[in-house]
């Protein structure tokens, strides 16, 4: 049996009608599309409702509508349910020219579809839609669900009053928001209502529609203090772009609202008095608003253990090649350069050859990296890396002197280059103890077979040993033992990088999440308990080694020495 028949005797065996698709007028609904009906008990009122699945492919759950006759005979029955009315949004569709109201009844990719079991599926279905049509029955229940799904009830609005249905996108910079497009817009108005207060929107709209007078009376029902900051504004308003309306913006619970209407501006007392009031008859169109908020964007997708990430770390980065760009992206995105300083420094021009491995493309040929960088990321991020620092520098410039004058809280090597390891675990090695920070080098060995990453914990190395040139010295070439492959050519012996050798993309992007996840972990835990990791490629099958604790080797120039005797 098809997958579509399964689907219709479940659908008949729970009691559903079919329903043509062609009696849906403007629902761009075809002959693969399953439509029924059903009438469902809530308490003791009967409700019917259409259930719509677009195809029989099952990969989302179907739409679920009532019709206006059926809204306006529970409005009869519960005088409660007035508009805007929680998870109910007006839709152009009608069903032999009645208009149809699609109910959002669960929130979307909550609940995994049980594909290969329709019968529960069904039944799941029916659950939410009695949750949903009981909230709406019961008074308290739906006066609550207003506060419960602020934002829920503001593209309610937004449908009724918004007719081109468009959302206002808001960047905001510390406490100031402005439009992401500010062309013939007036400012914003903020207003913060008092988070105890719940709003009440049951007599909000009226009569198809909300007008000033009746938003007003709504605002000072819900916010006394709030009403007040709003009168004076309105009371002293100057519009840029006169022939354009207002822009209220409403914070609640760090939930935003957005609205807009036409208001005089003009001050003589007497004729602003008269225009006042005719204004108040005004409509009032609502918008659902995306924030544009780079750092709360961060703050919401960050492990719980490491919750702030590297906001409240000073970060140095030395290197801005295959490795280095996609690492400077992953670490801004994980925190860096938002709160506190991320500097990177690199000499090198992009060039064409650079492209083909690169974070960065075409578009940049011929600017420094660092420029090209920080250019991009400023873009990525709308301007809001305050602390990020970019420069045309080498670094056998700093000394480390430098880093006690400018503590930071981590250094991170991207440069594949053992020189450059070498002088930074030197330079590091100077560092007074209480100043010196921990050292993540970052490296692709080889053909790109694996990456590598080590990292230098200042307190751990000071007390048992291990840096990078415990694996080996730019003099003696790489230890036999810590080897992530074997059988390499001389080039190769000397360290990562050391002769150019070519590797495709994915290798700049696995040390970027190799370094991202010891980082992670040194954040959740204050350490990283295996300071040598390795990540191979699926290709690469042959011997391999595992991520090691590496402490002092009796043949390197700092380890060694002072760890002589316990090694």
């Amino acid at each position: 049996m098809s997958h579509r028949n399964k689907i219709i005797e479940k659908l008949s065996y729970h009691q559903y009608e079919p329903i043509s698709f062609h009696d849906l007028k403007h629902s761009q609904l075809n002959h693969e599309s399953i439509c029924y009906k059903k009438e469902i008990l809530v308490g003791n009122t009967k409700i019917e409702y259409f259930l719509i699945f677009p195809n029989s492919t099952l990969l989302e759950f179907p739409k679920i509508y009532i019709t206006e006759k059926q809204l306006l005979l529970l409005q009869e029955a519960f005088p409660h349910i007035t508009q805007p009315i929680p998870h109910l949004q007006k839709r152009q569709i009608s069903y032999l020219d009645n208009q149809l109201y699609y109910i959002c009844y669960f929130m979307e990719n909550s609940q995994t579809i049980q594909r290969n079991d329709l019968s529960k599926f069904i039944l799941t279905i029916e659950q939410y839609l009695i949750i949903f049509f009981a909230k709406l029955l019961d008074k308290s229940q739906y006066i609550q669900e207003y506060s419960e799904d602020f934002l829920g009830v503001i593209i309610v609005l937004s449908d009724l009053t918004n007719d081109k249905k468009h959302s206002w996108y808001i960047i905001k910079n510390e406490e100031k928001y402005n439009f992401l497009d500010v062309k013939n817009k007036n400012d914003i108005f903020v207003l913060q209502t008092n988070d105890s207060n719940n709003p009440n929107f049951s007599e909000l709209f009226k009569n198809g529609k909300v007008t000033v007078q009746s938003f007003l009376d709504f605002i000072q029902k819900w916010d006394s203090c709030a009403y007040k900051k709003l009168e004076e504004h309105l009371n002293h308003i100057n519009k840029k772009h006169k022939k354009e309306p207002i822009n209220i913006l409403i914070n609640w619970e760090n939930k935003l609202m957005g609205l807009s209407f036409e208001w005089n501006d003009y001050q003589h007392k007497v004729l602003k008095n008269f225009l006042d009031k005719q204004y108040l008859t005004q409509k009032v169109v609502f918008y659902t608003v995306n924030l544009i908020d780079f750092k709360a964007s961060i703050l919401r997708n960050l492990p719980s253990k490491s919750q702030n990430g590297l906001l409240g770390k000073k970060v140095f980065q030395v290197g801005l090649g295959a490795v280095g760009g996609y690492i400077a992206d992953s670490l801004i995105k994980i925190g860096a350069g938002i709160d506190d300083e991320f500097t990177i420094i690199d000499n090198d021009i992009f060039s064409v050859d650079n492209v083909g491995r690169h974070l960065l493309g075409m578009e940049y040929i011929g600017e420094s990296k660092s420029k090209a960088f920080k250019g991009y990321a400023q873009k990525q991020a709308f301007n809001q890396l305050k602390q990020l620092n970019t420069k045309f520098d080498n670094i056998g410039n700093y000394s480390f002197q430098y880093f006690v004058d400018n503590p930071v809280d981590l250094i991170i090597d991207a440069t594949g280059s053992i020189e450059v390891q070498e002088y930074l675990n030197e330079l590091v090695q100077q560092i007074p103890l209480k100043f010196r920070p921990n050292l993540l080098h970052l490296w692709i060995f080889g053909n790109g077979e694996c990456v590598q990453g080590f990292w230098r914990d200042a307190k751990l190395q000071n007390h048992q040993g291990g840096c990078i040139q415990c694996l080996g010295t730019s003099g003696n070439g790489l230890s036999e033992n810590t080897l992530p492959i074997r059988d390499l050519n001389k080039e190769q012996r000397f360290g990562a990088c050391s002769a150019f050798t070519p590797y495709a993309v994915s290798g700049g992007m696995m040390a970027s999440s190799l370094g991202i996840n010891m980082i992670l972990e040194w954040l959740e835990t204050d350490m990283v308990k295996n300071n040598y990791q390795t990540r191979y490629n699926s290709e690469y099958q042959d011997e391999k080694i595992n991520d090691m604790v590496i402490m002092a080797d009796e043949n390197c120039p700092y380890c060694g020495e002072k760890h002589a005797k316990s090694i």
